[in-house]
């Protein structure tokens, strides 16, 4: 296969009045089938603090860190056998609950097994989490492998290290001995302002940046960096852009996104990499020499060195050429004496200029697009500042960016539209890709409070990435503007199979379903786990609001006249084994003597479920009732 093949590259260039040249490099990984990809080392780092007890959403059960562990489960049943998985915990401490290790039969055992056994503890330090998984990374070395950190988190960090240009340093510096960059996907859930986060996303990833909905099933969302990993063969573009023939770049209109370097001479960036689903875009504009442009023609105004790891581990490395191009002349002057105001649009495509009606109408959309994303990322970001400023609601002053924005947007598309042959299918999408811009910039707008701060971030993030991110972050009605139809299947697959996960998954939230009962619990239920939390049967009554006696009451002695008096315990219960029961155990016959009811450890888990204290007559909650005229007994 040629080289050219792996990784296609195209510019589009606009020479606007002899002055300056308008380019968006595009590029995009061929589709390959039937290819084995190298194996990835997966490390999830997961916080622990006491807020992921929280429940989801109000009325249902689940907690956070609930709904996390299925996703834990989710991820270690669908990497294969040749990748690895390690799992680090943060809150105030870190802990390393799941070293690096293959995930074949063994190893997805016990990675479900001890995902069962996580508990929260403590507040929250994402920096000693970050550094713990590439510490893992480090000391775990294989010459041949694409590594991936995944963190999720519920809230503001507030412990560690809090600012996100020193963080975002501190994790640069933890991995500068690393052959390659490890790239950081970053998830988040709830109304807290999330601005760490979001920047760790955007200096250390390369996906949008993941903002959660709680009334979504979040966790397939949460397999977006792993499901985007199985489409991956191009990874770690370097791309080093310098000008040439007197040219410079014009830094107010260099795209930011992915960049490491910048001179009025020279742009480097660094891609982690190009999911074969995905095309990446980096727009620029170029300052040309209006005396020297004649002179200027046909040379090579931008020289782009290339270089990436391909689907093999092998590195490979090209050097493109952009010349310019003109149909007018630096010295035309028009019919009142001014110098005319002239676009020419064209496409370069290994050194060649491409003209047709077809490559120039591309070229007019790529670059518009450009100019689309910059205003629109822009307004989201001065947004995204207003609100951190304020510190209260959303303020007006968002909606007067966005609208402004919107403005900008319909100008340029108005502009290009003159170079467009007027009804012409590009036309058309020229029209449709400013509605799609407009209407994402639109969901930002309508939303009013600070709580709804993630939810922008993430609607910023995909729009300047070009990358996907979670759904449920725009409306229901609006269809997600980088959501590839493949991916979105994908999810779809995945949410069903949560949903079968769950089902296998008993999980108890809080609630006070059961205040004011005292519960005994027979001998084998006192040492019982149960839940992924591995709570106690008596942790979990005792969290919904009940209270624990570890022994029967008795009833007063009394010698005369008779051995005992009789004495009635209402709102206390017997919860029971069955075994325990069959065997008559001492509990079961103290019960039976003061005549407390004996209800199965199914009546805790139902009365949970349904969030009510169900009715102890029903024959499939009780093993003993005591009746007036007769004794019920059900086996």
């Amino acid at each position: 296969m040629k080289q050219r093949d792996i990784l296609k590259r195209k510019y589009h260039c606009n020479v606007v009045n002899c002055q300056t040249v308008d380019v968006v490099m595009e590029m995009s990984a061929k589709k390959f089938r039937n290819t084995t990809l190298i194996p990835t080392r997966f490390v999830l780092v997961i916080d622990v603090s006491g807020s992921m007890d929280l429940r989801v959403v109000e009325e249902e059960t689940e907690t956070l860190l609930d709904r996390v562990k299925v996703f834990a489960k989710l991820v270690t049943n669908h990497i294969s056998e040749k990748d690895s998985l390690a799992i680090v915990t943060f809150a105030s401490d870190v802990q390393l609950d799941v070293p690096l290790m293959s995930m074949d039969k063994k190893g997805k055992k016990h990675v479900e097994k001890v995902v069962e056994q996580i508990e929260t503890r403590g507040y929250t330090n994402i920096e000693i989490g970050l550094l713990e998984a590439l510490n893992v990374l480090q000391t775990n070395t294989m010459t041949n492998s694409r590594d991936i950190i995944i963190v999720f988190t519920d809230g503001v960090a507030n412990e560690g290290e809090t600012d996100p240009a020193v963080l975002v340093q501190n994790y640069r510096e933890a991995q500068k001995d690393f052959a390659k960059m490890t790239p950081l996907s970053a998830f988040t859930i709830g109304e807290d302002d999330p601005y760490l986060l979001k920047e760790l996303a955007a200096n250390l990833g390369n996906e949008a940046f993941y903002w959660l909905n709680r009334s979504h099933e979040f966790e397939a969302d949460m397999l977006m960096p792993v499901l985007l990993r199985d489409e991956t063969h191009i990874t770690d573009i370097r791309i080093e852009i310098r000008s040439l023939e007197g040219t410079t770049f014009n830094e107010d209109s260099v795209s930011r996104t992915h960049l490491q370097d910048s001179g009025s001479t020279s742009l480097t960036y660094f891609i982690h990499s190009i999911p074969d689903m995905v095309a990446k875009h980096i727009p620029m504009q170029i300052l040309l020499d209006a005396e020297k442009f004649d002179e200027s023609l046909g040379k090579t105004i931008l020289e782009v060195d290339v270089t990436y790891i391909d689907h093999e581990g092998s590195n490979r490395s090209f050097t493109d050429n952009v010349v310019l191009f003109s149909q007018f002349g630096g010295n035309e002057i028009g019919a009142s004496g001014e110098p005319m105001i002239e676009q020419t649009p064209y496409c370069v495509d290994n050194g060649s200029v491409l003209r047709s009606p077809t490559e120039v109408a591309t070229a007019i959309l790529m670059i518009a697009e450009g100019k689309y994303r910059q205003i629109g990322v822009k307004a989201l970001d001065d947004v995204g500042l207003c609100v951190r400023q304020d510190g209260d609601d959303l303020p007006n002053e968002h909606k007067a960016i966005i609208k402004g924005a919107i403005i900008e947007i319909n100008k340029i598309k108005r502009s290009y539209c003159t170079l467009m042959v007027d009804q012409s299918a590009e036309t058309k999408l020229l029209h449709e890709n400013a509605a799609t811009w407009i209407s994402s910039l639109d969901s930002a707008r309508l939303l009013q409070n600070q709580s709804d701060i993630g939810r922008i971030y993430a609607i910023q993030s995909t729009l300047e990435t070009g990358m996907p991110t979670a759904r449920g972050v725009f409306p229901n009605q609006q269809q997600q503007p980088n959501m590839d139809w493949r991916l979105k299947n994908k999810l779809r697959e995945v949410e069903k199979l949560s949903k079968i996960t769950k089902k296998t998954v008993i999980v108890f939230g809080t609630s006070r379903v059961f205040e004011g009962k005292t519960f005994v619990l027979s001998e084998r239920l006192r040492c019982k786990k149960v839940g992924w939390k591995r709570e106690s049967i008596a942790d979990v009554i005792v969290r919904c609001g009940g209270a624990i006696d570890y022994d029967v009451p008795a009833c007063p002695y009394d010698p005369q006249p008779r051995w005992y008096v009789q004495k009635t315990f209402p709102d206390t219960y017997l919860i029971c084994a069955k075994k325990d029961f069959k065997k008559v155990t001492y509990l079961v016959k103290q019960a039976m003597q003061v005549q407390i009811p004996i209800l199965t450890k199914k009546f805790v888990f139902q009365s949970l479920k349904k969030k009510k204290f169900l009715e102890i007559e029903n024959e499939d909650f009780h093993l003993y009732i005591h009746q007036e005229e007769e004794t019920t007994v059900t086996l």
